[in-house]
Order: C-alpha cells, then structure tokens, then sequence
C-alpha cells in the first residue's frame, strides 16, 4: 500500500488543522479589511460615495427619508464536479449604503463571497 504521508495519523491531523486555520485567518484578515474600507464612508455625503463606487445599480427610498445605495460586483461563477454531478456559484459581492435623508452615510452592510479590501470602490 502506499502512503501519501509518511507521518503518524496525529502528526497528519494535526498539519491539516494548523492549515485550516490559517487560511481561515487569512478570510477573516480580508473581511476585517473590506470593513475597514467600508467604515470610511460613514459620515460622507452620498456624492462622493457615487463619485468613488460609480453609479449604484439599485436605490431605495428608506423611511427615514434616506436612501439605500446597492452596489454589486459581479466575477462570474464557478463551476465544480464531482461524481455525482456538478453545481454553479456565482462570485459576487453585493455592498449597501444606507443615509439619513440629508444624504449623509449613517450605515453600510455586505454579503457575498467575493468581498475583499482591494474590490471596494471602482
């Protein structure tokens, strides 16, 4: 039989869990990063976030008199196969800005797996 690893069990598992965590903290340094990003606009007029994200594919009047600024990125999708088949995920981040009704950023929120410190503004 042959081994791909020539280590105990132990040693293997071991090696395997210290490589999940680091490129868990490596995510979570990235979403740290895009936060940080993020947070800067809070206070900022609405015109300069458009001036520096470029036009919002969705607004929505809030009622609060604000307005909701929606802004995706979209990298395409992925494909993977297996044996049982094959599945599609789409790469994207979808970031959102929410301002009081003077247009000043009061808030923002994310969601999507592609979100990243070097993919804020366009």
């Amino acid at each position: 039989m042959v081994r791909f690893f020539k280590f105990r069990p132990s040693v293997t598992l071991l090696l395997l869990i210290g490589l999940v965590v680091m490129l868990s903290g490596c995510a979570a340094r990235r979403i740290k990063n895009y936060e940080a990003i993020l947070a800067t606009y809070v206070g900022k007029d609405s015109q300069a976030l458009i001036m520096d994200w470029g036009v919002p594919v969705q607004t929505h009047d809030m009622p609060n008199g604000g307005k909701g600024y929606v802004f995706v990125k979209s990298q395409g999708h992925q494909m993977s196969f297996n044996a049982w088949g094959g599945s599609s995920n789409e790469i994207y981040c979808k970031t959102t800005f929410f301002t009081d009704s003077l247009g000043t950023v009061q808030t923002w929120r994310w969601d999507g797996n592609a979100c990243k410190s070097k993919h804020g503004p366009k």
